[in-house]
């Protein structure tokens, strides 16, 4: 604040300087005072500079600082969101509303504060342009409710295009998210034209938005030019006749005019913020909007658990992801510590879902699910899931080292550990062939392995995490019929003390099984 004061207070001697090296410097043949003049203004100019160098670059970091910890911030609490808020919203889609904190740059830029400390120069300049001619003065403010005028004509339309803009930046990364991410599948249909012209429709929408913001910025700057321009002429033709008159002299017009710029200047940024500040205000309600989605454990309090026995019981739960559509109507179940329960089921029946209802990813319409006795409302999310390992039918590798990926689970675990949570699940044999072992980069999903090596590896995460509940959903999709039994032995072993759940569509012979159970039609039915 201290160093904008100084700018603005720096660059008022300089027109009144002008004027009198103008009138009694030149006028009167006097070198010595236009030698001094000349470097009093030399002089200022050089604090300008340094006063100038120091305010933009302290007012860099200090946005920087800001604009970090607000994505941070958003990142954060969007990883906390619940499933039911990613469910209809595509990744690309979500990285775009997260890269919008950018559009907030300007309430932390050094503007809002310059437009504070530029009253100050537009008082001084006000004061300076009275006492060296009031009744031109009062004629030239006569351009300032016409510049705000303008200004408010074209803030409305910006405020349209800014969210406009944002919303098709946003498909458009969505867009791109989805091709690349399924370019397997885009190859393997020979998809690639069709794809890029998909990309081209998003592209050219965003194109059409870019334009019409430009034309209207554009249209916007020239008009405050051309009102500029105009009071300029005013200024000159009015003293022009005084200065022919002989009640004006030219340094003074000199310096009026350049007064007046100064006092202009700020009026513009002022008159420009409703414009300028649109995609910012734009940018930080849609912020806003995601800010104000409820989190994970927020929706009311909850209890850490640092231990889980296994016991599942479900009582009338009812579970519909859209209104009128049905998964579950009053199902019921009770699964007891330590028990290998296999649930079965035709392939949408809602196998999957019953297990992201026991892991809190939603919550039922209706009924109760009780952990360990204990209402799953109640149980912070994090710690309940910290005793639970799942591998799925497509278990998400990450673009890193076979080591990492399998440590996710567990990043403190020793080495022995993690030796044994290789062996365990099969994975030795083509983790030991890979060029660098355990170190060897698998590629984005883990495209360069398999879909059964990729099912070992998310097999030896969980094993690795050594939790109190483990969950195969469809894990044997992609496992041939010696890693089928390498799981049978795993549950015999490893997990004989642990409550299991299988969720599988076909009949699997594993004998340590104690019940299954049938889902079908939104009910579910033991059957063994």
């Amino acid at each position: 604040m201290v160093s904008m004061a100084l700018l603005s207070l720096l660059a008022l001697p300089a027109p009144y300087l002008t004027k009198v090296a103008v009138d009694q410097a030149i006028g009167g043949k006097n070198f010595q005072l236009l030698d001094r003049i000349i470097l009093a203004l030399f002089g200022i100019q050089i604090l300008l500079f340094g006063v100038s160098w120091v305010t933009n670059y302290s007012f860099s970091r200090f946005s920087l600082e800001i604009m970090t910890g607000i994505k941070n911030d958003l990142f954060h609490r969007l990883l906390r969101f619940p499933m039911s808020f990613f469910a209809g919203r595509e990744t690309g889609y979500l990285m775009s509303r997260v890269g919008e904190v950018e559009g907030l740059n300007l309430f932390f830029s050094s503007t809002l504060i310059y437009v504070v400390v530029s009253l100050v120069r537009f008082a001084f300049c006000l004061g300076i342009l009275f006492r060296l001619n009031a009744g031109l003065t009062g004629l030239a403010l006569l351009v300032l409710p016409l510049l705000f005028g303008i200004s408010r004509w074209f803030t409305r339309d910006m405020r349209r295009l800014s969210w406009d803009y944002f919303e098709r930046s946003a498909e458009l990364s969505r867009g791109m998210q989805d091709s690349l991410s399924g370019i397997e599948v885009v190859k393997a249909y020979g998809a690639e034209t069709r794809e890029a012209a998909k990309f081209q429709v998003h592209l050219n929408d965003l194109k059409k938005v870019n334009v019409r913001r430009t034309v209207l910025m554009s249209l916007y700057s020239e008009s405050l030019s051309f009102l500029a321009a105009g009071a300029g002429f005013m200024i000159l033709r009015m003293s022009g006749w005084k200065i022919i008159s002989g009640t004006f002299t030219l340094g003074s017009y000199l310096a009026f005019s350049a007064y007046f710029a100064q006092l202009l200047g700020p009026t513009q940024l002022v008159a420009n913020l409703g414009l300028t500040l649109q995609p910012a205000k734009v940018a930080l309600h849609r912020i806003r909007e995601l800010m104000k989605v409820v989190a994970e454990d927020e929706s009311g309090p909850v209890a850490d658990i640092k231990s889980f026995e296994g016991r599942i019981e479900l009582r009338d739960v009812n579970f519909e992801y859209e209104a009128g559509k049905p998964v579950f109507s009053n199902i019921n179940l009770d699964i007891r510590p330590g028990e290998k329960i296999l649930i079965g089921g035709p392939n949408g029946s809602g196998k999957s879902t019953l297990i992201k209802l026991i892991l809190g990813f939603y919550r039922p319409q209706s009924g109760e699910i009780f952990l360990d006795g204990r209402p799953i409302q109640e149980i912070s999310k994090v710690s309940l899931r910290e005793r639970i390992s799942i591998v799925s039918q497509n278990s998400f590798l990450f673009s890193d080292t076979v080591r990492n990926n399998v440590l996710f689970s567990n990043p403190q675990a020793t080495a022995l550990d993690l030796d044994d949570a290789i062996r365990f699940s099969g994975a030795i044999g083509f983790v030991s062939d890979l060029p660098q072992g355990m170190d060897t980069e698998i590629g984005e999903r883990g495209v360069r392995l398999s879909g059964g090596e990729r099912q070992k590896l998310s097999i030896a995460r969980a094993i690795l995490r050594k939790s109190d509940l483990i969950i195969f959903d469809e894990a044997t999709t992609h496992l041939d019929s010696a890693s089928i039994a390498i799981l049978r032995g795993m549950m015999q072993d490893q997990f004989s003390e642990k409550t299991c759940i299988v969720v599988s569509h076909r009949p699997l012979e594993i004998p340590v099984i104690d019940h299954s159970y049938w889902i079908e039609g939104g009910s579910i039915r033991r059957t063994g």
